[in-house]
């Protein structure tokens, strides 16, 4: 569904369903043109998962799911500067967890080498700092200045091994907000990344 008024009214993109009826898990759109959407759908019973790209608002999707593994994908984002660069967070356990695209999912890159093998849940980009990026999973928030080439662990004040849903940039006061699973929330001054 679709709102061009701010959520006063909604209507549907496409009397298609998408991807055969698969939940859909996530979805993020373009900060340049309102018409780029991604959405990832969770695997089924017999289905695959897969990452969709709509090009004109949900009226057709193109397959971007080719060197993905077929797990659950939890979370996106878009690089606010460039709708062709795209990241996806995966959970489960083996395989890669973050994979990051250049061609708005044509191919994509394993960018969670340096990360520990646990279920990852949520990815944000600093929209001042489109390289850096915050990524949330079962052992709390790491963060990468490079794109996704290297990371480390971002967890100030926080418990040990808290799993985390969602990471919220808050521009008005320079912070971090962490939503965790059973252990509440976090908040955390962006003051200096390693």
């Amino acid at each position: 569904y679709r709102s061009d008024d701010a959520g006063n009214s909604f209507y549907t993109t496409s009397s298609q369903q998408i991807d055969s009826g698969n939940f859909a898990l996530s979805i993020a759109t373009s900060a340049l043109n309102e018409d780029s959407v991604y959405v990832c759908t969770a695997p089924g019973d017999t289905r695959p998962m897969h990452i969709l790209l709509s090009t004109d608002g949900g009226q057709s999707f193109l397959d971007r799911s080719s060197g993905l593994p077929n797990r659950y994908p939890r979370d996106l984002a878009v690089d606010p500067l460039d709708s062709r660069k795209v990241y996806v967070a995966f959970s489960g356990f083996g395989a890669g967890h973050l994979f990051k695209s250049t061609d708005a999912g044509v191919s994509w890159t394993d960018i969670s080498s340096s990360l520990p093998d646990v279920p990852f849940h949520c990815i944000t980009i600093d929209t001042d700092h489109p390289d850096t990026l915050y990524a949330g999973g079962d052992l709390g928030v790491f963060v990468s200045v490079d794109g996704g080439n290297s990371w480390d662990a971002f967890n100030n004040g926080m418990p040990d091994g808290v799993m985390v849903f969602d990471i919220q940039l808050s521009k008005a006061d320079n912070s971090i907000v962490a939503f965790t699973h059973g252990k509440g929330t976090y908040k955390a001054e962006l003051t200096s990344l390693p």
